[in-house]
């Protein structure tokens, strides 16, 4: 499965001036809720649960390096500027490293899972 054909379910709530964004990527954020289900075709993540192989990590933050976004994440807003392919990277090979230790309580909690139309997600193995 590509990742072009994947879309993405996010753990948080996303402002309505970036519901067109076409992927977000999100940073350490350090806590857990529950994933929602976002408008179908929009890119977004899972924090703290599952994770991605390299490939697939270096294809997502080159597709969304140098967009700009502002979300809120329940009581803790955040504003994300133009996020560097580099950045982008680090956050996910953490997050691909706390997947496969089984760690997902640590500040850098960031294991992504990408989820595909039919909800069939991809985990560390």
């Amino acid at each position: 499965m590509k990742l072009s054909n994947l879309s993405i379910v996010a753990i948080l709530s996303l402002s309505s001036s970036i519901a067109d964004a076409e992927c977000l990527p999100w940073g350490p954020i350090g806590f857990r809720t529950a994933a929602r289900r976002m408008t179908r075709g929009i890119c977004t993540t899972i924090i703290g649960q599952g994770a991605f192989r390299p490939y697939e990590a270096r294809n997502a933050c080159q597709a969304t390096d140098n967009i700009h976004w502002d979300f809120k994440v329940e009581s803790l807003t955040r504003d994300v500027r133009s996020l560097t392919l580099s950045r982008c990277m680090e956050y996910m090979q953490i997050g691909l490293r706390n997947c496969q230790a089984g760690d997902d309580s640590s500040y850098s909690d960031i294991g992504w899972r990408f989820v595909s139309d039919a909800n069939t997600s991809m985990t560390c193995d």
